[in-house]
């Protein structure tokens, strides 16, 4: 596939979803909306992914053309940075100097661009200087994405925010309303990680799941567990998988993220695991896989 014709198959997954974010808008989604492939299809998410592996430099080019329009459509500006955090870790200095603007500019009507703008960043670049932007970014805003950051590191600065916080009006206006009880639950994460309780992380990664401590959940733990070089984190998700692969019922919503992150430790893949990864865009030809989904999606044959 010729730059061309590439350039015009990335309008066309714009446009559709542009489409289907209009359709949610007026009618609602049927289903779960919590669920990978739910998040997948309708999002086109793996559109997404396959397009960025297939044509790196010129899926950062375009992103970045819809990102620096100040009048494009928000589904499109949405889907840039989905875009862009399908190229990470792949960086260049240029890159990071637009995201941190980006996260430093951005009005606060646009809270989940700036939400973005931070995890684009961090999946490039983490180091005091991004820690430190988090830090100004949960203070001034409350960015939900640099609080999260911040409770996966021990962070005696990011503590002491916290504990700050706990001592703020619960009535402040959005998006800091409530955030005494936000940096409570923040501080448990800490104390996790401080304590270096190796045990309680890893039975949120074998399933451990509490509706009381639902903010204990595997997509943190997981990211936790990899800044921290947690020990014997390779055997938890060996461990985990190996239960799923035994009886597959016990799969649940966080199997995806346990399997692309076995993936990204290296950790060998049965046939059907490696087809799944395959199917989503983490593995294999990727132009190839995204004919695929071109051939088979009607409103991209038009």
């Amino acid at each position: 596939m010729g730059e061309e014709e590439a350039e015009g198959v990335f309008r066309k997954i714009l446009q559709r979803h542009r489409d289907f974010q209009l359709m949610a808008e007026m009618f609602g989604v049927c289903g779960t909306s919590s669920g990978w492939f739910a998040d997948e299809s309708s999002y086109l998410k793996t559109d997404g992914r396959l397009f960025g592996g297939a044509f790196p430099d010129l899926a950062e080019r375009l992103a970045l053309e819809v990102l620096n329009d100040p009048e494009g459509p928000q589904p499109d500006r949405l889907y840039a940075w989905f875009i862009l955090s399908v190229l990470a870790p792949w960086t260049n200095a240029a890159l990071e100097d637009f995201l941190t603007e980006q996260v430093k500019t951005l009005p606060a009507e646009r809270e989940e661009e700036r939400n973005l703008a931070i995890v684009n960043l961090i999946r490039r670049r983490f180091d005091d200087r991004t820690l430190a932007l988090c830090r100004a970014e949960a203070r001034k805003g409350g960015n939900r994405a640099a609080i999260e950051v911040l409770t996966t590191v021990v962070d005696a600065e990011a503590i002491r925010l916290f504990q700050e916080m706990t001592r703020w009006d619960m009535n402040l206006p959005y998006p800091l309303e409530g955030m005494p009880i936000t940096a409570e639950r923040m501080l448990e994460r800490i104390a996790i990680l401080q304590s270096k309780d190796w045990d309680k992380l890893g039975k949120i990664l074998m399933g451990w799941k509490s509706d009381k401590f639902f903010y204990l959940h595997v997509p943190w733990a997981l990211e936790a567990a990899e800044r921290q070089a947690m020990p014997g984190l390779r055997e938890i998700l060996e461990k985990r998988l190996l239960q799923i692969r035994k009886n597959p019922g016990t799969a649940d919503l966080d199997y995806d993220w346990l399997l692309v992150a076995w993936m990204n430790l290296g950790g060998a893949l049965t046939a059907k695991e490696e087809h799944r990864l395959t199917f989503y865009g983490f593995l294999g030809d990727y132009e190839r896989r995204l004919q695929e989904v071109l051939a088979t999606r009607r409103d991209y044959r038009r």
